[in-house]
C-alpha cells in the first residue's frame, strides 16, 4: 500500500506542476496582454538596401549624331544596343503605420534610372563609312536610351510591381507574427 501512495503522490505533484505551468501560460503570462507595436525604424532596418535594381530594359535603338557646326543637320546615325537598369534607394522609404488597425503602408521612393550600358562593340554606323569620337557617340547613344527608358510606362510599372514584391518579402516575416498587414495605395 505504501508503494501505491507514493505513485499517487508523484502523479499528484506532476498534475499540480502541469496545472501551474498551464495557469501561468494562459492567465499570468506577462507577454500575453502586451500590445506589440511596430516602429518605422524597425521596418527601415528590415529593408536596408541603398541601391535596389527593380527592372531592366534592353533597348536596340538608333541615335542621331549632329554636325558640329550645324546643330540641326544630322551627320550620321548609330545603331546600338543598350541595357537600362531602374530602381530605388530604399534608404528613402518611409512607412505609415497604424498600430490600432495593425496596418503598414509603405511609401515608396521614386523609381529612377540607375545605370545605362552601351557597348561600343554593338554599335554600327549609318552610313558604314561614318566616323566619330567613340566617347561622343557613346554619350549620344546613352542619351537616346535614357529618353526611351523615361518614356516607357511599362518599364516603370514593372519596376514598381517588383519593388512592391521585394518590400513585402522583406517585411512580412517581421510584421506577420504581430498580426500586421501591408496595404498599398
Amino acid at each position: 500500500m505504501k508503494k501505491g501512495k507514493v505513485i499517487i503522490a508523484i502523479i499528484s505533484v506532476l498534475v499540480f506542476a502541469a496545472l501551474a505551468v498551464a495557469a501561468w501560460l494562459f492567465l499570468v503570462n506577462p507577454n500575453k496582454n502586451q500590445a506589440t507595436v511596430i516602429t518605422e525604424s524597425q521596418l527601415k532596418e528590415a529593408v536596408e538596401i541603398n541601391d535596389l535594381s527593380t527592372a531592366e530594359f534592353v533597348y536596340n535603338g538608333i541615335a542621331e549624331v549632329y554636325k558640329e557646326k550645324k546643330k540641326d543637320k544630322i551627320d550620321y546615325r548609330v545603331k546600338y544596343n543598350s541595357t537600362v537598369k531602374v530602381g530605388v534607394d530604399l534608404s528613402k522609404i518611409s512607412f505609415d503605420i497604424d498600430n490600432e488597425n495593425k496596418t503598414v503602408k509603405p511609401i515608396l521612393p521614386r523609381i529612377e534610372i540607375q545605370e545605362i550600358s552601351v557597348k561600343p562593340d554593338g554599335m554600327s554606323f549609318i552610313p558604314d563609312d561614318a566616323k566619330g569620337d567613340i566617347n561622343k557617340v557613346r554619350s549620344v547613344c546613352e542619351d537616346d536610351a535614357t529618353k526611351e527608358a523615361k518614356n516607357s510606362k511599362e518599364l516603370f510599372e514593372i519596376a514598381k510591381e517588383n519593388l512592391k514584391n521585394t518590400v513585402e518579402a522583406l517585411l512580412k516575416p517581421l510584421i506577420e507574427n504581430d498580426g500586421y498587414t501591408i496595404i498599398w495605395e
